[in-house]
Formats: C-alpha cells, structure tokens, sequence
C-alpha cells in the first residue's frame, strides 16, 4: 500500500490561532491511534478536511469536531478515510513474487508439517491487489489446488479500502505491470474498463480492518509465515515504524520472511530478523533468538568496506614534499570536474573518497551523476541504491534513479521514485515538474494537474522570479528546466488550461 497523507483539497482561508491549537489535538489523536504523521506540506490539505467536515456535519467548530472524533469510532474512521490515499496495483515489485514462489514457499513447505497451513498477511493491503496478486502468484506457480494449503490474509486501517478489496473489481490502472495473459486467466470483463478477479482466487482470500500499530489486535493473528509490509512504513515517523515492525516481528513464525519495498529495505533492523539476500531481493528472515543474538544484518554479497584508509607512519612521511589534497579539497576538484563535463576525470579524482568512511556519500552520489552522464545507466543505478542503504533519505539518489527509470521507458518506476523524492524534499519545485510530466505522458491528468499546480506555488513563492530558476537538490543541476521562472510558470499553465479543457 501506498499510504499517502493527503486528499488534494483545495486550499480556501487561513486558520484562526485557535483552529491552530486544535489541530495539534487532531495531529496527536490521529499519530497515537494509527500512527499517522504529518509534515509541514500536507498540513494545509488536513487543515481543509477538518473545516469541510465540520461544516458537511453541521458543527459549529474544529474543536466540536474533535470531541466527535474522540468518542466516536465511525466518525473516526471516516476521518481516516479522507486523508489516507490508497495507491498500488497488481504484481507491483515483480521480483518479489517470484522470490517468495521460486525460493521461500518450496523451503517453507517442506518444513511445514502435514496438514499445517503455511500464512501469508500483506499488511496495509490496501484495496486488495497485493494479496490477489499473492494467490495468483502461488496458483500460477504450484496449480490452483494447492491453494487450499495456504491462508492468505490481508488488513488494512482504512475500512473502506478494505470494502473495496472484497468486491474485487478493478480498474485499468490496477493491472499497469501486469500481463495480459494473467488478467485474461484469472478476472472477468464487467465492462470497458473494469475486471472482478475470478471466484477460484477470492474464496482465498480473507480481509480485516486492522491497526498495525494496536499491539493486542496483531496478537490475537494467528502466527505468520510470509509478511509483506510495502510502501506503507515511509509515512510513519521512526518511533512509529518501530512499534510497527515490533507487533510484525511478533506475528512471524521462526523461520518466517518479512518483505518490505526496495526504498524501505536499509530503513529496518531488528534483532530477531535478519536482513538476507535471496536472488538479488533483500528480505527479513525471523531467526531463533538464540541464532539471531549477534548482528541483525546478513548480507550475502556485503556492501564494500569503507574503513579502508590506512594509518600513516609520521615518521615515515616526514620528508614528503608533497602532501595529499583534503576530501573536502578534492570534492571540490570533482564538482568542477563535473560541471565542465569532464566526467572520466571527476570519476578518478572521487575514487579514494568512495572507498572510504569520510565524505563516502558525497562522493558515490558525485561519482554516480558522472557515470550517469557517460551513460553507464548499470553502473550509476548500482551507486545510488548502495548510497540509499547508508543514507536513506538521500533525495539525489531518488532523482537521478527516478531519471534513469524515465529514459528507460518505465513511467511507473519513475513516478514512484519522484514521489519518494518530493516526500523527502517536498520544496523541489523541479521534482514536482518532473512527476507532472510523467502523470502526464501516462494520461493520469488529474494527478498531472496537482503537480503542474505545486510547481507554480513553490515558484511564486521563492524571490528567483524572472531568474533562471534554481531548485534545492544537487541533482537539479543535471535535469534543470533552462527558463527562467517566469517561463516555466507560463509552461506550467498552458498545460494546466490543456487538462481543464480535457476534463471539462
């Protein structure tokens, strides 16, 4: 699931102080019950929900309204309802589906007794199409008799995605990455645009409205094999995502695997997983504790050392003449190095800082944006999802991968990494343009029109009107717009005024 605060609600007042108050309460009933968080770019959008809610109620304030929500578990989780977006789609990280058929359900299998079902939960699973596309996976894998030796189970806070999951009937946007043949084989036509996964695969299929982050209710599950908690973690703050992955770690059978998307993976450790490498997929495996006791991280191909600068005898180097440039000197050297387009020298001049602890971040994303620019896509990907295990939140990492993914014709990949991007960095107007042009090309033109609209208020915001526009991410000096503001505002609304027209 992808669960993504909030609406796109349209902006209409400021709040008085004392609405400003209140929302604080909104803020910590909402993070303490589900564990949601807001930051400062979507507060404006929650602040709308709460005034259209207390006037479609006939209330008199924001703080009437939070008194119903507090005593009224409907009223509640209407709330949740408006501010959670739920976005995912079939077969979604494909190599996860053919690790845990290929590789994780024959070993579970055969160390399950006779009879004993084997469990799969997707947590956060939205509206359905992660689980379905569980069943699918192993019916396509061992035949559609065996399903009957697994229970496949799926939850989520959101009660009317949950509504949705079990009428199992899906738009064209579900089916994105998935194959023609599957849908032909496993959903029936109910019109021109929608399809209902076939009975064969829903009597498997069994859904419940949960709190992840409610410790009593992921106790009373029956004990887990298989996990697969995606997209969801990135929105919680970090107490959060641990009480969460805390109550998932308890759901998990020794012996059991937890899967969490390619962004979240370097985000999570645990003592009782171990993070494990299977086929080029990391996922964690619940170890006995007593085999768990030591690191929690158990790489197959592990990541290179950094601590390789060795000590220099002084006496030894007393009489050099001369003396070696500093790291910060030779990043300098590198970003001149790279704007003068020298790359083969920029990655020469880098490589003694990427092979060590100081400055190692820096230097890999500076020595990925060259190999990025002479076009060596496997090797400069490679960097920036080494660099994402040290540094999660490294937002040039997900604009340059973002890039790659949009030359290489994959529009899904690259909306997902800009998101992840303007999720850590929701400032970068250049990001937003970038998101809007692949909403755009792949004719999603309401959420195209949202982007095109963040674009021009952050560049009607910042004092650079009538300049060339600068965005605030190093990777904006390789995919930067050449116009100055002024220009890409007047872009920006003639594609707005082309989506009206087209939605009118």
């Amino acid at each position: 699931m992808k669960n993504e605060c909030f609406s796109n609600v349209l902006i209409q007042s400021d709040w008085t102080a004392k609405e400003d108050n209140c929302l604080q309460s909104f803020q910590a009933i909402i993070r303490n019950r589900c564990g949601l968080s807001f930051d400062s770019s979507r507060l404006a959008s929650f602040k709308e929900i709460i005034r259209s809610q207390v006037k479609t109620l006939g209330l008199s304030s924001a703080d009437e309204y939070y008194s119903l929500i507090s005593q009224s578990q409907a009223q509640f989780e209407r709330l949740i309802n408006l501010i959670t977006i739920n976005e995912t789609y079939f077969m979604r990280e494909p190599a996860h589906y053919r690790v845990l058929t290929s590789k994780i359900l024959p070993e579970l299998m055969a160390n399950k007794p006779k009879g004993v079902k084997i469990k799969l939960f997707s947590a956060g699973c939205a509206t359905g199409e992660e689980l379905y596309s569980m069943i699918i996976s192993v019916s396509e894998t061992f035949g559609t008799t065996a399903l009957d030796l697994f229970y496949f189970f799926g939850a989520d806070i959101d009660n009317s995605v949950i509504d949705k999951a079990q009428r199992a009937v899906y738009g064209s946007a579900s089916f994105r990455s998935f194959p023609e043949l599957l849908r032909k084989k496993y959903f029936t036509q109910e019109d021109e645009t929608h399809f209902r996964v076939d009975s064969q695969i829903t009597r498997h299929a069994h859904f419940e409205v949960l709190n992840l982050l409610d410790t009593q209710s992921c106790k009373n599950l029956s004990a887990m094999d298989v996990i697969f908690y995606r997209n969801v973690s990135i929105y919680f703050d970090k107490e959060i995502q641990r009480r969460v992955f805390d109550n998932l770690a308890m759901l998990l059978n020794d012996g059991g695997y937890l899967f969490v998307s390619s962004v979240e993976t370097f985000g999570h450790k645990h003592g009782s997983l171990s993070l494990i490498e299977m086929d080029g997929v990391f996922v964690f495996k619940k170890l006995p504790e007593a085999v768990s006791s030591g690191s929690s991280i158990s790489l197959k191909h592990k990541p290179p050392k950094r601590d390789t600068f060795k000590r220099i005898n002084s006496a030894a180097v007393k009489n050099e003449k001369t003396v070696k440039p500093q790291p910060d000197a030779l990043l300098d050297e590198a970003r001149v190095l790279l704007k003068d387009k020298k790359y083969e020298a920029a990655i020469k001049v880098l490589e003694p800082l990427t092979a060590g602890e100081q400055n190692y971040v820096t230097a890999c994303v500076l020595k990925g944006a060259a190999l990025f620019n002479l076009k060596r896509m496997d090797e400069a990907q490679s960097i920036f999802l080494k660099v994402l295990e040290t540094d999660r939140w490294s937002v040039d990492c997900y604009m340059f991968l973002a890039m790659a993914a949009k030359y290489s014709g994959d529009n899904d990949e690259a909306i997902r990494l800009f998101k992840e991007a303007i999720y850590i960095n929701p400032s970068s107007w250049l990001t937003h343009y970038h998101l809007a042009c692949a909403y755009y090309n792949g004719g999603d033109l309401q959420l195209a029109q949202k982007e095109y609209l963040a674009v021009t208020r952050i560049l009607q915001s910042e004092p650079q009107q009538g300049q060339i526009a600068k965005d605030s991410c190093f990777a904006g000096d390789f995919f930067a717009i050449s116009f100055n503001s002024d220009d890409i505002l007047h872009l920006c609304r003639h594609k707005l005024d082309k989506i009206n027209k087209t939605l009118e």
